[in-house]
């Protein structure tokens, strides 16, 4: 089962009001509920990957995931934007399956909001059609609910499912293995509760443009939606699955805390500040906010979307690989004994 992927970057998040020891004691709370509950004999993998293992037995196994793209509505609510939603919601699913070392089949989702708006679920279901095409996969079904009172006027959330098979088993990371992140430039779908503060306390305008960010609208650069990694790391897995020990989707907790759920216990990784920058998106946010670059990797992905643990001698032909699927990668750390993670 896959582990509720909530994690604690510390002040700045719990200034913008999202109580995350609290969630960090709930997912404690779930975890200890369910181990009580499934076992191995049920087909069930251990609690803490990036999705949950049913084992069908004459070697598949089913991969699932469920996520959803948080207060992000909130900013595409003001910016009168939705199409684009569908696919973070598509990719916050598959990716993670991905993660597994799943190919995505197909997806669900569910939509709820006080009063269902014919344009709003068209122009969402359109982002997931848009999102499961890059994935690979079929949007299967999904569910619609009207519920008046829950929600506000005007308000919905969303909720999407993903089932992949099982192709790539994911194996022990040794010291010296090489870790290649993926560099991202925006912030996907995770931290939206602190980015809204920082917006509203710096007084920016969604629909202004801003030097910073080459004179974009800074609600459409928000809006950007979350890449979706199949197509390319599914290449990558097919000519060097040997090479490749696990993967990480760098999402809520950030490199800090989605980084050690693709390592063996008893290790960590040493990661090098100076392998790649914030992009330009993220560094004046955080300027704007005075959070510290520890702040950077564990509220948000910190310009890393998506890692690979691989073995030393192969990072060179497996970057090449990604490279060729027009994404940038950096070698940005190693395995060492230590757990945890650590800085160079």
């Amino acid at each position: 089962m896959s582990d509720r992927n909530v994690k604690s970057p510390g002040g700045a998040y719990d200034q913008a009001g999202v109580g995350l020891d609290r969630a960090d004691q709930a997912v404690d709370r779930i975890r200890d509920l369910l181990a009580s509950r499934v076992t191995q004999a049920d087909g069930v993998s251990s609690i803490g990957k990036f999705a949950g293992a049913y084992h069908l037995g004459e070697g598949v196994t089913l991969l699932t995931g469920a996520d959803g793209v948080g207060t992000k509505i909130l900013v595409a609510k003001a910016m009168g934007q939705s199409r684009d939603l569908g696919i973070d919601l598509v990719a916050m699913n598959v990716n993670d399956v991905l993660a597994s070392g799943g190919r995505p089949l197909f997806f669900l989702d569910y939509i709820a909001a006080s009063h269902l708006e014919v344009e709003l679920v068209a122009s969402l279901v359109e982002g997931m059609l848009d999102g499961c095409d890059q994935a690979g996969c079929l949007l299967l079904g999904g569910e619609t609910a009207e519920m008046p009172g829950m929600y506000g006027s005007g308000d919905y959330d969303l909720a999407g499912f993903s089932v992949g098979v099982q192709v790539h088993q994911e194996r022990s990371s040794e010291v010296g293995d090489v870790v290649l992140g993926i560099l991202s430039q925006d912030f996907h779908s995770n931290g939206f509760s602190l980015v809204r503060k920082i917006v509203d306390d710096a007084h920016l305008d969604y629909h202004a443009r801003y030097p910073q960010i080459d004179h974009h609208v800074l609600g459409n650069r928000l809006l950007a939606p979350t890449p979706i990694y199949v197509r390319p790391v599914l290449a990558a897995l097919n000519r060097f699955g040997d090479d490749i020990k696990s993967m990480a989707h760098i999402t809520g907790g950030g490199l800090v805390g989605n980084l050690p759920r693709a390592l063996s216990p008893s290790v960590g990784v040493e990661l090098d500040r100076d392998a790649w920058d914030l992009p330009p998106l993220l560094s004046w946010f955080q300027e704007l906010a005075g959070l510290s670059f520890e702040e950077m990797v564990s509220s948000f992905n910190g310009g890393i979307g998506f890692a690979l643990v691989v073995r030393a001698d192969a990072k060179s032909r497996i970057i090449a690989e990604l490279s060729r699927h027009q994404l940038s990668v950096r070698p940005i750390g190693r395995v060492v004994s230590a757990p945890g993670v650590h800085w160079t």
